[in-house]
This record gives C-alpha cells, structure tokens and sequence, in this order.
C-alpha cells in the first residue's frame, strides 16, 4: 500500500485516542458521583479515582504472561476473574435491575417511548414478567448452576 506507514500510524493515533475518550466517557460516572456525594472537585475526583483505577488494574495487566501469570485462584488469571465477574454476573444483574426498574418503578417509561395502549400493556408485561425470567435464566446458565 503506499504511504502505508503513513496510515498504519495514523490508524494507531485515532484508535490512542479513541480509547482514551472512552475511558474518560467510562470515568465520568464516579467522578460525578464522588462530585455530589463527597463535595470533591472535579480534578481531586478524577486524579483520585483514576490512580484506583489504575492500581486496581495492575495486578490484571501483569497476569497475562507477567509476573503474576503463575497466580491462578480458581484456575484462572486475576484478568480472567475480572472478565467472568464483569461478563458473567455484574452484567446480567444489572440487566435485571434496569428491567425491573422500567417496568415497576419507572412509571412514565411508555409515555415517553410514545406507545400506544395496546403496544404499552405488551411491552409491560415483558419487562414485568418475561424478561427478568429470561435474564435469571440466563444468569444462572453462565454460572453453571442450570445446563441445558
């Protein structure tokens, strides 16, 4: 390709920054919530909660063939931990959490996705009944409690 080093550099810059916005987008979250909660500053927030972040980060980057590579609790790398406890049980709980919420606590969630009656009492008794079956299923198979 020409110019080829020209591009492959440029692809790697806008992927550099790519992750850099989201992580910033990721760690917005808690330095507004530390913001509120605490009456922390937006710098003292985000230095403070990005140095846990990355502390807490070190012993997974460093089980992938690191220094820590030999450490398996359980049969797997502090990284593989992080992704099953992520993948496997924080992501469908909070699946269900958001489910339940719309359907029981969030009342004006059909007026504002403009639906009508019939469409409303349908999408009700989804996120009321079918949904959270759905997702419990779904958790308990990807932590191996049901197999199918």
């Amino acid at each position: 390709m020409p110019l080829g080093f020209l591009f492959g550099g440029l692809f790697f810059a806008l992927l550099a920054i790519a992750a850099l916005t989201s992580a910033i987008s990721i760690l917005e979250v808690p330095v507004a919530f530390a913001m509120h909660k605490w009456n922390w500053s937006r710098v003292k927030a985000s230095v403070i909660l990005s140095s846990v972040c990355f502390i807490v980060g070190i012993p997974a980057a460093l089980s992938i063939g690191g220094p820590l590579g030999g450490f398996t609790p359980g049969g797997k790398s502090i990284f593989d931990w992080f992704d099953y406890t992520t993948a496997y049980i924080l992501m469908p709980l909070g699946g269900l959490i958001v489910t339940i919420f719309t359907g029981y606590a969030w009342k004006l969630a059909g007026e504002e996705a403009a639906l009508t009656s019939f469409w409303y009492k349908a999408w009700m008794f989804l996120l009321r009944i079918i949904v959270p079956i759905l997702i419990v299923l779904i958790f308990l198979y990807s932590v191996g409690i049901i197999k199918f």
